[in-house]
């Protein structure tokens, strides 16, 4: 809401023929390129999610490179929320990580891998983000 308040400010600045002060005018490009690479991360995962599934194959993909992306996305995540940051700064970590987890758990089911791993890794990335998100 206090992303969409500084757009109404400058709005109304220009349309009464003044110009924003810069700190102004700069937050508020932050905060829209931020939305922006949000909007790009929604689209990101997706092809690869659909070719994995339309082929029901993971081969060729490494399990432990997609479990240590998962991590970094929720890490990502979990700071900027711990931090109080506006979700414009790491909202795209709260897309990648839902795209992460769907492609991960694509790829545990047709990787055949035991049913133990994921379990696993699940849980504790649970526990992790309800401590820190507490």
């Amino acid at each position: 809401m206090e992303d969409l308040k500084v757009a109404q400010d400058v709005l109304s600045e220009v349309l009464s023929g003044r110009i924003p002060e810069w700190s102004v005018i700069t937050l508020l490009a932050t905060r829209m390129i931020g939305y922006c690479i949000m909007v790009a991360a929604a689209v990101t995962k997706v092809p690869q999610i659909l070719a994995v599934i339309r082929n029901k194959s993971a081969e060729g993909l490494s399990v432990i490179s997609f479990e240590l992306e998962l991590l970094g996305t929720a890490l990502h995540m979990s700071y900027g929320y711990a931090h109080n940051l506006p979700i414009s700064a790491y909202g795209e970590a709260i897309v990648m990580f839902i795209q992460s987890v769907v492609l991960n758990t694509a790829i545990y089911n047709y990787a055949k891998t035991p049913t133990i791993r994921p379990t696993v890794i699940y849980l504790a990335m649970g526990y992790g983000l309800a401590f820190v998100l507490r």
